[in-house]
């Protein structure tokens, strides 16, 4: 799937890594629609992406409604819409058991499965039944749909169980939705970043992160994951599966930071679903 005169349907796009990701898109000639809760940090990349790209208000991505409005919208500007960025998501950094051996809520629990696992099946579920409806590109293809798991998939530290469990679902739905769509020239796969530098991360700055890295010896940059993005789109053999974008980065070493680890394994500014 080429980038240039396509169009992408971005979640979590107002900041950090679907930022950089909407930037790349419009830069490499794509339109954007910029799916996100922050109208402040919307309304401004719209502005400065121009008319390559669309805010179509506040989007909750667990409500039909809402991004059924939304698809409406960027099909009204754009026309058909070739690839969905699933990037919107939380953290909520809490132990099973708390100091007083009390249970994590049933509640926060069930918040970060609703925004991080149900809340991309939404999306892409609305998405692909559009898709379906429309001509094929080259090679019989008709639309791409990259969902954004994690490091901590495979290597949760304490605190992060939800956001583990929730992006090991989303690694998981990659291959059983590869081969459901593919009769209709539909690729699916996941991305699986490590620490980036974004927003949320600049929040627990103060804390050393250097012993998690193998090389390079720092974050990761958002450019560098929107281009890993991007070039996965193009390529047409990658598909039913999960990239890991993570300099070799582990919890283990420093346990002690597992309180805010699942801040740096999102990768983006979770609070506003992005």
């Amino acid at each position: 799937m080429r980038i240039e005169g396509n169009t992408f349907f971005v979640t979590g796009g107002a900041s950090g890594l679907g930022r950089a990701s909407c930037k790349a898109i419009v830069e490499r000639g794509g339109n954007v629609a910029i799916i996100d809760m922050n109208e402040t940090m919307g309304n401004e990349l719209a502005a400065e992406l121009g008319d390559r790209a669309l805010w179509p208000g506040s989007v909750n991505v667990t409500s039909e409604e809402a991004v059924l409005g939304a698809l409406q919208q960027t099909k009204a500007k754009f026309g058909d819409i070739h690839v969905v960025l699933n990037i919107a998501g939380i953290t909520d950094s809490r132990m099973l058991l708390d100091a007083e051996g009390n249970p994590q809520s049933q509640a926060s629990f069930d918040r970060v499965i609703d925004i991080n696992l149900k809340g991309p099946f939404n999306v892409l579920r609305l998405a692909a039944a559009e898709m379906i409806k429309q001509p094929a590109q080259e090679e019989n293809e008709r639309g791409v749909i990259v969902n954004v798991a994690s490091v901590a998939k495979d290597d949760g530290a304490p605190s992060t169980l939800a956001y583990a469990a929730s992006k090991a679902g989303i690694a998981s739905m990659s291959l059983p939705l590869a081969r459901e769509l593919g009769m209709y020239g539909i690729r699916v796969f996941a991305i699986s970043p490590g620490c980036f530098a974004t927003p949320m991360s600049a929040n627990a700055s103060q804390i050393d992160y250097s012993p998690l890295f193998v090389y390079p010896n720092r974050m990761g940059r958002p450019e560098e994951f929107a281009k890993v993005v991007l070039d996965s789109i193009e390529n047409r053999m990658i598909n039913g599966t999960t990239i890991a974008v993570h300099g070799a980065v582990h919890t283990q070493p420093v346990s002690a930071h597992h309180g805010v680890f699942g801040a740096f394994v999102l990768g983006s500014d979770s609070a506003r679903q992005s």
